[in-house]
C-alpha cells in the first residue's frame, strides 16, 4: 500500500478539511475512515471518506475512480449513498460520502442467515433504489452483500459505484473483472453482452437474497473458472428444499430473478410487485 495511504491515523486531518476518526475497512491500496469534515455547518458532519492511490499498473484506477463519482453524482435516493465531495489532494483521491452508521449484510450474516421477512424488507428497499437508478440508466454490476448496509435505525443503503455503468455499455474489461466477485455475477455481464441492463443487478440481488436467507451461495467452488461455469450452465437449488420454513413463494421469487437468460428473468416491475405481494403476509 502506498505510504501516503498506510501512514495515515485516526486523528489526522487529511486535506486540511477531514479529521479521521477511525477505519472502516481497506482495500490493496485505498482505505475508508469515518471522519468529520471540517468545512461542515457545524464544523464536524459525519462522512465516510475513501482515500487511495493509483497503482501504477492499475490503468482503469481513474476511469473508476471518475465513474464512481460521477454515476453517485446523478443519483439521490434514500436507499443510495449520496455522495458529498471528491477530488484529488496531493495526488492522493478521495471520495466523501454519507456516513451509514450500521453494517453490511455481509457483516450481519456473521450472526446466522435472516429471516425471510428482514430479506423481503431488504428487497423492497432494493427495489426503490433500482428503479431511481433505471430512471438515469445506471447499472450498478457490482451488487452483493458487502455492498447493501443496514444502518442502526433500519435504513437499508446501497453503496460503491467504482463498477456502475450505462446501459449499453461494454460490461467488462481486463481491470474490472478482477474486482467483480464471481459468486454473484450474472451471466450476461459474465458473457459480456452489449445487452446488458438493469436485469443484471436483479440476477445478483437474487443471488445476495439466496445468500442472506441460507447462509450459501448458490454457486460457489474454489476456482473462480469453475463459479463462473456454473453461473453460466448450472441450475441453483430452491430455497424452499434448502431452509426449513422458506415460503415457496418466496423462493418463487428468487428463482425468477435467478433465471440465467435475461429475457426469462422478472422484470423490475415484476420483482417489486412480487416482494410488496410478499410483504402482504406480514402487516
Amino acid at each position: 500500500m502506498d505510504a501516503r495511504v498506510s501512514k495515515l491515523e485516526p486523528g489526522m486531518v487529511f486535506g486540511g478539511r477531514y479529521e479521521l476518526v477511525r477505519e472502516l475497512g481497506r482495500g490493496g491500496n485505498s482505505r475508508v475512515f469515518h471522519a468529520l469534515d471540517k468545512e461542515s455547518d457545524d464544523g464536524a458532519a459525519a462522512v465516510a471518506l475513501k482515500i487511495c492511490v493509483q497503482d501504477k499498473s492499475d490503468k482503469g484506477f481513474i476511469p473508476r475512480f471518475l465513474r464512481e463519482a460521477f454515476q453517485l453524482s446523478r443519483l439521490d435516493h434514500t436507499n443510495i449513498m449520496k455522495l458529498l465531495d471528491f477530488g484529488n489532494h496531493g495526488g492522493v483521491y478521495y471520495l466523501a460520502t454519507e456516513f451509514i452508521d450500521g453494517a453490511s449484510l455481509g457483516e450481519y450474516l456473521k450472526s446466522g442467515p435472516v429471516s425471510e421477512e428482514t430479506a423481503i424488507v431488504i428487497a423492497r428497499e432494493m427495489g426503490k433504489a433500482f428503479a431511481h437508478m433505471d430512471e438515469f440508466g445506471v447499472i450498478h454490476r457490482d451488487i452483493k452483500s458487502d455492498n447493501i448496509l443496514v444502518s442502526k435505525d433500519g435504513q437499508v443503503v446501497l453503496v460503491d459505484f467504482g463498477l456502475a455503468k450505462e446501459a449499453g455499455q461494454k460490461t467488462v474489461s481486463t481491470s474490472d473483472d478482477l474486482y467483480c466477485t464471481p459468486q454473484f455475477l450474472s451471466p450476461e455481464f459474465i458473457a459480456d453482452s452489449k445487452d446488458i441492463s438493469i436485469k443484471a443487478d436483479i440476477y445478483s440481488l437474487g443471488v445476495t437474497l439466496f445468500f442472506i436467507v441460507s447462509g450459501k451461495l448458490p454457486f460457489n467452488a474454489k476456482s473462480p473458472v469453475e463459479i463462473i461455469r456454473q453461473q453460466l450452465q448450472d441450475i441453483p437449488p430452491r430455497l424452499d428444499g434448502l431452509v426449513p420454513g422458506i415460503s415457496s413463494e418466496f423462493a418463487d421469487a428468487v428463482a425468477r430473478m435467478l433465471e440465467k437468460d435475461p429475457a426469462a428473468r422478472c422484470s423490475l416491475a415484476e420483482m417489486i410487485e412480487m416482494f410488496d405481494e410478499l410483504a402482504k403476509r406480514y402487516a
